[in-house]
């Protein structure tokens, strides 16, 4: 799991949660780095880093050396656009960021 941060003059930051950073390998994969710049100033998402094909074990390698093949996945935004959504709806918000053009976790309500 890593936390996304855009602050409020869009400077993006990606850590590990544990507080590792890991933005400079993040941003460096095109497709990520296009996704995140959509993203509205003050959000704070919760995302997987994943490869179709490629097992799980693999993903801190491809981390490691920036591997075009990486995508994100969003399964949490407690902040987007400086608006709490910790209490909306989540397959509200997943489709919210969805619209923003960004990979998602596939979630149904009810």
């Amino acid at each position: 799991m890593y936390h996304v941060v855009v602050d409020k003059i869009g400077n993006i930051q990606c850590v590990t949660k544990n507080d590792k950073d890991k933005t400079d390998k993040v941003l460096a994969v095109d497709f990520i780095k296009k996704q995140l710049s959509r993203l509205p100033y003050g959000s704070h998402l919760m995302v997987e880093l994943h490869c179709p094909g490629e097992l799980a074990t693999t993903i801190a390698h491809m981390i490691a050396h920036s591997d075009q093949r990486l995508r994100i996945s969003v399964f949490a935004a407690p902040l987007l656009g400086d608006v709490d959504k910790c209490l909306e709806p989540l397959d509200l918000i997943m489709d919210q960021i969805a619209r923003l053009g960004l990979g998602v976790v596939p979630v149904k309500m009810g």
